[in-house]
Formats: C-alpha cells, sequence, structure tokens
C-alpha cells in the first residue's frame, strides 16, 4: 500500500472536533440508513437492539447490572425516538 493511501485511510479514522472513532464506510453507511429510513425509526430500532441485548445478557450471562446498563439505555432512546417524532 502506497503512504498517502495509509495516511487517507487513517485520515477516515481520526476523531476531530468530538467525531467518533468511525471509519468513513461505517459513517456513510449509518447516514445512508438515516437518509431511508428515517433518525426516529433509526432510534427506534436501537432502542429494540439495547432492549434485546439487556434481555440476552440478563438470561445468558446472569449479568444483572450489564443488563440493566442495556436496559437503561434503551430507555433512553425510546424517550429521544418520541421527542424525535414531535
Amino acid at each position: 500500500m502506497r503512504e498517502d493511501a495509509t495516511i487517507d485511510a487513517a485520515k477516515d479514522t481520526i476523531p476531530t472536533n468530538g467525531e467518533t472513532m468511525w471509519n468513513l464506510e461505517d459513517r456513510e453507511t449509518l447516514e445512508r440508513l438515516i437518509d431511508t429510513h428515517g433518525l426516529m425509526e433509526l432510534t427506534e430500532a436501537l432502542a429494540v437492539i439495547a432492549e434485546e441485548k439487556a434481555d440476552h445478557v440478563r438470561v445468558n450471562w446472569q449479568d444483572k447490572s450489564l443488563a440493566e446498563s442495556w436496559h437503561r439505555d434503551a430507555a433512553h432512546l425510546e424517550k429521544l425516538a418520541l421527542r424525535l417524532e414531535n
């Protein structure tokens, strides 16, 4: 791989101005999901996934603390989705 190609690839993952470490491809995929489904629906889907993770952790790992953390995250996402709806 060329050195400048490596530098360009690294630029896609270096956080600036509070950005996350997501690479450019992941961010573009997320943007397409938002464009296709809307931010509210995507947030609702994340809430469902977080609640499913809470149930999975509770049943399979018996980790009440981690399960509760996922449950709280799901509740926050549900509240955010309601705000986005209005």
